[in-house]
């Protein structure tokens, strides 16, 4: 989530009691929350109901935030403890899987392929977001705070609630896949394929969250409003 000014003014006035305001930090928010949870659940009705409950924990959980400056810190905080136990509950198999070591072998890969056409770095982008759109919940989860939001060490440990090595090995995981992902459509189309890097995948996320928005914000905003009553 980027803090604007507008935000800032938003949480001002929230924090100063006026509660009208929370419409204003949904319409600052939402595209964000919608973008995040949207890449992790995928089916719209689930994910309509995660947004609710996340943003009427947020409601509640008003009284934590001391100064606007601090918004980005509380609201991640929220925003990843719900993803985290959404995955917790629906991927506990594929989570033993890890446990068991079952993602970390990864298949070979050249780094780089020659080909007779050559692809633009946006386009190779393309090809990892349209990648990044199947990743299963775990590595969905653990892409978005890595790549996309850039986390530190410390806060992916502190919002994924693993240790670094693991979220290391996924991370490694996603990028491997995504890397073949891209190679194999640059062998078959005689294309010489571009390193598919962190600055890469960033702009990857960046594309995918340009083309995700939220078809009915006033429904949605609604639908939370009956939540606090």
């Amino acid at each position: 989530m980027v803090f604007t000014y507008e935000l800032r003014m938003v949480m001002k006035r929230l924090l100063a009691g006026d509660v009208d305001a929370f419409q204003g930090f949904y319409i600052n928010t939402v595209n964000d929350m919608y973008f995040h949870v949207k890449l992790v659940i995928g089916n719209d009705e689930e994910v309509s109901r995660m947004m609710i409950k996340i943003y009427k924990a947020m409601f509640i959980r008003l009284g934590r935030l001391s100064k606007p400056e601090e918004t980005t810190v509380w609201y991640n905080e929220i925003l990843y403890q719900h993803l985290v136990d959404w995955v917790s509950v629906n991927c506990a198999n594929q989570l033993i899987g890890e446990e068991n070591g079952e993602y970390n072998e990864y298949p070979g890969v050249e780094e780089y392929i020659r080909g007779n056409n050559v692809l633009l770095e946006s386009e190779v982008a393309n090809l990892a977001a349209s990648y990044i759109n199947t990743l299963d919940p775990v590595h969905a989860l653990t892409g978005l705070a890595y790549f996309y939001d850039g986390f530190s060490d410390e806060d992916l440990e502190k919002y994924l609630m693993v240790d670094i090595d693991t979220i290391r090995t996924r991370v490694k995981y996603a990028r491997k896949q995504i890397s073949i992902y891209s190679l194999e459509f640059c062998r078959a189309n005689d294309y010489e394929s571009a390193r598919v890097d962190n600055n890469l995948l960033l702009l990857a996320y960046v594309l995918i969250f340009n083309e995700v928005k939220l078809g009915n914000m006033e429904g949605l905003y609604a639908a939370i409003c009956d939540a606090l009553q």
